[in-house]
């Protein structure tokens, strides 16, 4: 398995919400960003950067 995912530092609480989800959902279906992004409209760098609250979507 690669690096652990670096803590999210976001005030937004809604993007934390979305970046904590998403980060359960590929670690419970034990995905990669490759494949969430096959899945919805938005590229793999687009969730990667979302799940570190980064970005939203």
């Amino acid at each position: 398995m690669g690096r652990p995912e670096k803590p999210i530092l976001t005030p937004n609480s809604g993007l934390f919400a979305l970046a904590q989800w998403l980060r359960d959902q590929r670690t419970t279906a034990r995905l990669t960003y490759t494949a969430l992004a096959e899945t919805t409209i938005y590229t793999a760098t687009t969730l990667q950067r979302a799940t570190n609250g980064e970005r939203i979507p």
